[in-house]
């Protein structure tokens, strides 16, 4: 076989626009996945929060559950103050409870987020199991992160219900 001399410099230049596309691809992929991995969206530091507070609910930390409350929680018909006697009460009844949650939905506008979140629970003592809907709203505080400013029960069971007074009313507590 006759070699020319311009044969093998078209065949190298073809090659090494192969492996530039290859580089160029594989180096794109591997940013998308690395800023997929960094980059947090509003969406997921809801959902970090929601699950951060079923997991202090399951773990019966009222302390930890309190640090996803904000300060500035208006839960029209109860306080703060006395959601957290409501919570103490029931982590000190039922113990640590079995929570698994849904969201059906997290509408957010700016810095504020509701989101519907369907609870089935089960406690360690008994006493406590079924499930219930919660309406929630969040607000993004100053500090960057995410925090309950109302939380409203919606139905308990099969049943719905009107505010948290129907609930303190028919527990005793």
């Amino acid at each position: 076989m006759i070699s020319y001399p311009g044969r093998r410099t078209e065949q190298m230049t073809i090659t090494w626009r192969r492996t530039a596309v290859f580089v160029l691809v594989a180096g794109a992929v591997a940013l998308a996945l690395v800023a997929d991995w960094i980059i947090v969206t509003e969406r997921e530091k809801i959902s970090a929060t929601i699950d951060a507070l079923r997991a202090s609910m399951s773990a019966a930390d009222a302390e930890a559950v309190f640090q996803h409350i904000s300060r500035d929680y208006d839960g029209e018909d109860l306080s703060r103050e006395a959601l957290r006697a409501i919570a103490e009460a029931v982590f000190d009844r039922h113990g640590a409870i079995d929570i698994r949650t849904t969201t059906s939905g997290i509408n957010r506008m700016e810095d504020m987020a509701a989101v519907n979140l369907g609870v089935l629970a089960r406690s360690e003592r008994g006493g406590l199991s079924g499930y219930s809907e919660w309406a929630l709203t969040l607000r993004k505080e100053a500090d960057g992160s995410w925090r309950v400013t109302r939380l409203a029960p919606v139905k308990l069971g099969r049943r719905y219900v009107a505010g948290w007074r129907d609930i303190v009313t028919d527990s005793g507590l």
